[in-house]
């Protein structure tokens, strides 16, 4: 049994949320090129180019997740479920190439000797920044996990590391202020590691997915069955998710003397306790095996 209505609105939701993170992120990216390239600091230009990232990983995501809006087909009898995880996937490979990109051009001003101009517009653009990307995070938090979504978990995950590498380009004005230019690219390097470590973690997160790593902890199901005696003796649980949704397959005993309807009417009552302390379950297979004599 497919929850689709409710699963479609999540996903309409979680489209609205995407849309308008993308629209505040573009603004927060050109503000920081643009300022940073005008202060020559290569710190806030790193930034400004992860943040551009942000817009890029949330298009992504957006695409993402329309795809996975699709109902289940012929073709895809589980759903498109997994769309999400490429989706989740395609932001963790540009998030590794920017930072792989931020630590060459790093290297680069190095070797030129370019010296950073820090003034009031800099540090303007970077507490606006700042603002801005920990009020996303929030929302963006809040939503993927009220909704079970993965791609705006990931993309929460990327503005995240915003919050903090804004802090350290504050840190880095402060410092250059004080005569220490070279924390500009400190700071610079700093941001690279931060986006690598972001790209790492969905990785780890997608792999998990891929890999069709137990979704439901079994002794959590088997409490289940011992708070409710009468839904039958627990003898095995499989799961696994698709990316934000949980399917389950229950081995369960029941007494032998059962006629069919009974059966089915205890199998009807596992289905409703299971989704009602999971509520990520959308489909649940139940294997029901008589009890010995």
């Amino acid at each position: 049994m497919q929850a689709g209505p409710a699963r479609e609105a999540a996903l309409v939701e979680a489209r609205r949320v995407l849309w308008a993170v993308l629209a505040l992120n573009v603004a927060v990216s050109a503000a920081k090129i643009v300022a940073g390239t005008l202060a020559a600091s290569m710190a806030l230009m790193a930034d400004g180019w992860h943040s551009a990232l942000d817009s890029v990983s949330t298009l992504v995501g957006l695409v993402g997740v329309t795809l996975a809006a699709a109902p289940p087909d012929r073709e895809h009898p589980y759903g498109h479920g997994r769309f999400e995880v490429a989706a989740a996937l395609a932001i963790s490979v540009m998030l590794l190439l920017t930072a792989w990109g931020v630590v060459t051009q790093a290297v680069s001003r190095l070797g030129a000797g370019l010296q950073p101009r820090i003034g009031p517009l800099a540090f303007a653009v970077t507490l606006a920044s700042l603002a801005v990307s920990s009020g996303v995070t929030w929302w963006e938090t809040r939503a993927g996990k009220r909704l079970g979504n993965r791609v705006l978990l990931a993309d929460a995950g990327h503005t995240r590391s915003d919050v903090y590498t804004s802090l350290a380009v504050l840190a880095s004005f402060a410092a250059v202020r004080a005569g220490y230019p070279a924390a500009d690219l400190v700071v610079a390097a700093v941001v690279a590691l931060v986006i690598a470590r972001a790209g790492y973690q969905i990785v780890r997160d997608a792999f998990h997915v891929l890999s069709d790593r137990v979704a439901l902890d079994v002794d959590d199901v088997a409490a289940l069955f011992r708070q409710r005696p009468e839904l039958g003796t627990i003898e095995g649980v499989r799961s696994r998710s698709n990316g934000s949704e949980v399917y389950v397959d229950l081995q369960v005993r029941l007494p032998g003397t059962m006629s069919v309807d009974e059966s089915h009417a205890i199998t009807e009552k596992i289905e409703s306790v299971i989704r009602g302390a999971f509520p990520n379950v959308v489909d649940i297979v139940v294997h029901v095996e008589p009890e010995a004599d």
